[in-house]
């Protein structure tokens, strides 16, 4: 009787999440908002949904950030929530270092100039150094010389689990079962919010 061969063991894939959290940009009076463009309650808003998305069992998130806010977050995640430092990593990144930081600054400073639009720039809800460098942390991190050991690298938006952006059947069941999440669309970020409107049941292995 022929005896059959086993079949191959498959090895676990291995994946990597890149994101990132500049909470501070839409913030009036610190320098950040002055420099660069953000809405205002990001703040809180990515810090519950990026919590919201490491139960999706990523080997690891990496998280950029400025230096400015790598304590409260790190207090936010590690201490107050118990989250592992393998399992989520801050990394700083300044984003005048963007590549194209100088070019941004001048076609920003052109606009203002030639079409008056300060105010318009400042209360813009996108980054514009945040967009671009998704590109380049992306190349950084697929390229096998930086992360050899992962098989699979993805971009997810720090603000990804919102419950604005997903029907109702991926919300989390306690939200789901809350008249005030319901009935309440938030115009502020305030950690009371942010805890009953950004947490989904949709990121965890089995969806």
């Amino acid at each position: 009787v022929p005896v059959e061969e086993a079949a191959p063991v498959k090895e676990a894939v291995k994946t990597l999440i890149v994101t990132s959290i500049y909470g501070l940009l839409g913030v009036p009076d610190t320098p950040e908002r002055e420099m660069f463009t953000g809405r205002m309650s990001r703040e809180s808003h990515y810090k519950w949904s990026l919590l919201s998305i490491l139960s999706f069992r990523a080997d690891k998130i990496i998280c950029y950030t400025s230096t400015d806010e790598m304590q409260d977050l790190e207090r936010f995640f590690y201490e107050e929530h118990d989250v592992s430092r393998d399992a989520l990593e801050f990394r700083p990144f300044a984003l005048k270092g963007s590549k194209h930081f100088k070019k941004i600054q001048e076609l920003r400073a052109e606009i203002v100039e030639t079409e008056g639009r300060e105010m318009e720039l400042k209360q813009n809800q996108r980054c514009f150094e945040v967009q671009y460098n998704k590109f380049f942390w992306m190349d950084y991190h697929v390229s096998l010389a930086s992360e050899p050991e992962y098989d699979r690298v993805y971009w997810f938006d720090a603000g990804l689990s919102h419950t604005g952006l997903f029907p109702k059947m991926y919300y989390s069941d306690w939200v789901l079962d809350d008249p005030y999440v319901e009935s309440y669309r938030p115009k502020s970020g305030s950690d009371v919010i942010a805890r009953e409107y950004y947490p989904l049941g949709l990121f965890n292995n089995n969806f």
